[in-house]
């Protein structure tokens, strides 16, 4: 017997099926309100604005004090741009895969400033790189309130290499001097930064 003759008379296409689905999905709102994406969403609207404000301030800053900001913003607003894209597809339904499987902790060494919420079973372990990562930034603030910039990014930078992304001593150690090459050659001489004053230099006068 042919193929055709096995065909029923009233069978229906399969493609008729998936165009009758709605344009909605039906996890929309589920995948919208996993701790995981709203926790996303809260550090992506943060970052936003954080760029918004530096960029519209700076705009009256002399071109030594704007160069940070802009630059981080040069840098990290098309990175931002990509983390939005990818978490609107994913909230859509279009893009699963990205946010699938389950992060273990040891798929995090060598990566510097992980801080992806990955859509599986391990959201301790996600919560784990969330606050090691926010107390890294919050130390690093403080460190520059407390000690200056010239001592704490050098210092922040060789133990955030150290302990985050598991690299060699040698290797942090090049990355620490390389953020005190940036800060006495590029903004110290050529830009002759003003830096701030810090609370333990002033204590010790």
């Amino acid at each position: 017997m042919s193929m055709e003759e096995n065909k029923q008379p009233g069978a229906q296409p399969e493609a008729s099926e998936t165009s009758e689905q709605p344009v909605a999905s039906p996890g929309f709102l589920r995948r919208l309100t996993r701790p995981e994406v709203a926790g996303e969403m809260v550090l992506l609207a943060i970052v936003g604005v954080m760029f918004g404000t530096m960029l519209w301030e700076s705009r009256e800053w002399t071109t030594a004090s704007a160069l940070m900001p802009r630059i981080a913003i040069g840098i990290g607003a098309p990175l931002w741009l990509i983390r939005v894209f990818g978490l609107v597809r994913y909230a859509l339904g279009t893009q699963p895969e990205r946010y699938s499987g389950v992060r273990r902790e040891e798929d995090s060494s060598g990566r510097i400033m992980d801080l992806g919420f990955y859509m599986g079973d391990d959201q301790r372990a996600a919560l784990k790189r969330f606050l090691s990562i926010t107390g890294a930034l919050l130390l690093l603030l403080l460190g520059i309130w407390l000690f200056g910039w010239h001592t704490t990014l050098p210092l922040w930078t060789f133990a955030y290499l150290l302990i985050f992304a598991k690299v060699k001593i040698w290797q942090a150690a090049l990355g620490g001097i390389f953020f005190l090459a940036v800060i006495i050659g590029v903004y110290g001489a050529l830009f002759d930064t003003l830096w701030n004053d810090p609370v333990v230099l002033r204590l010790l006068r």
